[in-house]
């Protein structure tokens, strides 16, 4: 598998700010094919154009008068006089009305940009470093004053840190023993090697979202939580703050609408009714992320299913849950899962043992009619094979086979990474109602990471009912047929990863979808008031007296 370039805390942060769903976006700078390639694994759909400075970009607006970008990235420049004013009078006619315009610009004050400046700062002492910090101050209202000539918003601003702050910091400390007045000064004005800032056309309707999420297990943070969250920071107005702990309520700001959107919690009336009332008050939009069947939670019965009647809202992953949840509360968002980013992987690699994945936690009952019939196949296999086995040691254990390598429980990562390295995944699900609403999710990570789904049709035979990019299995003797093909016929298996890739690519990729979710809540805080007095008639109903 081709390895990833790894990206700085800069070059992400970057990346980050780009509205996810921009789909023509230019990047000036000699990092630019680097951005575009991690851009480009977030959303597939997008096209980025490349130019190395910007007099090359200038001559390309110049023979293409009437094309327009959702998003400029202008990056590494250095400072100079009504730069800002002079961008936007070359570039705004290229720019839609909703786009942004990314612009990095150096720190002159950075430890990296100062210390060629040392050897003077020694000699004149203490009193250059109260110069510069004034020089700084005037630096960012220049800064701030050329935003608004060029008729610019700013909707963000990013502080990248130098890395070398720490090392110049303490050299000048050596060298004239500042007090500590003087040391704030310096780590104020040094420390960012670059500001980052990203302007908009217009003014945006400013919403900040606070994200409760559980400990972290297997990922479901990252999916439902993280990853969206971290899409819809991508657009213009939008702020982010998530945690396991949201004890620090923000007060009431003006122009800021708020969101708290609690993942999965266990409402109960002894301990939970105080912190709804609290975030009510401060004025929050309260949504509840729900993306499994309640019963394994008898708490949420017991207390008239208060995590679902006692918000605002609830979203979840499919129609099945919406239903139930329907039942205690009427708002309710459905929002499959999508991958955050498309992965890399190379299909063309004939050599290598046939690889079989599986991994999953507490699914026993799912495997164990089944397993007996895989085994009795093993010996059928004529191509190279090998099991790899992600947490179940029973599973493991239970393969009648020494073509089988263990893996503990590792971090989302992980498994998506050991996901990457495997031909087919090995997915049985037994019906019932709880595995019914489950997710697609694994169902989407296999077939994205090309590993063609070995699956029950419980759930995932209405991802793919004609079994274009996966083999639907109705029986356990139709796991052993499917793993004997699957594993012996290479360009049947090929076809199947070529268009499970595919099909993610162009339909489940989060990029395309994260803003329905966005639309959702505009709705919802556009009828807060009305929502509340809802929210407040079913909790005089369910609360016990």
């Amino acid at each position: 598998m081709k390895s990833k370039s790894v990206m700085t805390d800069r070059q992400m942060a970057i990346v980050q700010s780009i509205p996810r769903h921009a789909r023509r976006v230019a990047i000036v700078g000699r990092e630019g094919e680097l951005l575009k390639t991690e851009f480009t694994s977030l959303s597939p759909a997008t096209n980025e154009e490349v130019y190395l400075d910007l007099l090359a970009f200038a001559s390309h607006l110049l023979e293409n008068e009437t094309i327009k970008y959702d998003a400029v990235l202008l990056l590494d420049t250095t400072p100079a006089r009504d730069l800002i004013p002079r961008i936007s009078k070359h570039l705004k006619p290229h720019l839609e009305d909703d786009a942004v315009l990314i612009l990095e610009l150096i720190n002159p004050f950075s430890a990296d940009q100062l210390k060629e400046e040392a050897k003077r700062l020694v000699e004149v002492g203490k009193e250059e470093i109260s110069i510069l910090s004034e020089r700084a101050d005037v630096f960012t209202k220049n800064l701030r004053d050329e935003i608004q000539k060029g008729e610019f918003f700013l909707d963000r601003i990013n502080r990248i840190t130098d890395q070398r702050f720490d090392d110049f910091l303490a050299e000048m400390q050596d060298r004239y023993a500042l007090d500590d007045q003087l040391q704030s000064s310096l780590r104020r004005i040094a420390t960012p090697s670059h500001f980052q800032l990203r302007l908009t056309i217009r003014p945006k309707r400013q919403i900040r979202i606070q994200g409760k999420v559980l400990k972290p297990v297997g990922g479901v943070n990252d999916v439902r939580m993280h990853e969206p969250l971290s899409a819809l920071q991508s657009l213009p107005g939008v702020q982010v703050q998530v945690a396991e702990d949201q004890s620090i309520l923000n007060r009431q700001e003006k122009g800021i609408e708020k969101i708290f959107l609690w993942q999965r919690p266990i409402l109960t009336f002894k301990s939970s009714l105080q912190i709804l009332l609290a975030l009510r008050k401060a004025g929050y939009l309260i949504i509840v992320d729900f993306d499994d069947h309640p019963s394994p939670w008898p708490q949420i019965s017991e207390n008239n299913y208060l995590s679902f009647a006692g918000v605002h809202a609830v979203q979840t992953t499919n129609e099945s849950l919406a239903k139930l949840i329907r039942r205690h509360n009427p708002e309710v968002g459905v929002f499959a899962n999508q991958l955050n980013s498309f992965p890399e992987r190379a299909l063309d690699a004939s050599d290598e043992p046939v690889r079989i994945f599986y991994g999953a936690l507490n699914r026993e009952q799912d495997y164990r009619d089944i397993l007996p019939a895989v085994n009795s196949v093993l010996k059928d296999l004529t191509q190279p094979f090998e099991f790899v086995v992600l947490h179940d040691r029973k599973f493991f254990d239970g393969l009648e086979t020494s073509h089988k390598k263990f893996h503990g429980l590792g971090s989302y990562e992980q498994y998506l990474q050991t996901l990457r390295t495997c031909h087919i995944s090995f997915m049985p699900l037994a019906g019932g109602e709880f595995n019914r609403m489950k997710s697609d999710l694994k169902f989407i990570e296999s077939a994205g990471a090309g590993a063609v789904p070995l699956a029950s049709p419980v759930v995932y035979a209405d991802t793919d009912p004609d079994k274009h990019f996966s083999e639907i299995c109705e029986s356990p003797n139709d796991f052993a047929k499917g793993l004997v093909r699957l594993v012996n016929e290479r360009d049947y298996r090929l076809a199947k990863q070529e268009m499970g890739r595919s099909y993610v690519k162009e339909n489940r990729m989060l990029s395309e979808h994260f803003r329905d979710r966005y639309q959702w809540y505009l709705d919802l805080l556009d009828r807060h008031t009305e929502l509340d007095q809802a929210l407040g008639r079913r909790l005089k109903q369910i609360v016990p007296r």
